[in-house]
């Protein structure tokens, strides 16, 4: 697949953020990643791998903070604001991760 392809295809919410980081800051990454013929692949298996840990993180985070089947029968707005604001806390959580991640290795060349 080449850059052009790569560009326009959707990787999902993490690989899509990972993919502009690489690419707006991380152009060498890029550059060898790509070269090795292992773009596509890395885009999608790194969303994956995200996507398992949000998932998770969005069920320990609505277990903590009680929002469960009895809120959402009891008041169903209710856990849909809560649902949705730990939604957004994760997101918040896993995009830093993904730009840190890229700075701290930048940091170590």
């Amino acid at each position: 697949m080449n850059e052009k392809d790569i560009l326009q295809k959707n990787y999902g919410p993490w690989g899509e953020i990972r993919k502009k980081d690489l690419y707006e800051n991380r152009l060498a990454e890029w550059e060898i990643i790509e070269a090795a013929g292992n773009l596509d692949q890395y885009l999608e298996e790194y969303n994956d791998r995200l996507q398992v840990r949000a998932d998770s993180m969005l069920e320990d985070m609505m277990k903590a903070a009680g929002v469960d089947e009895a809120l959402k029968e009891r008041d169903p707005m209710a856990w849909i604001g809560q649902t949705n604001a730990i939604k957004a806390q994760v997101h918040e959580i896993l995009a830093h991760e993904i730009l840190m991640q890229g700075a701290e290795e930048n940091a170590d060349i």
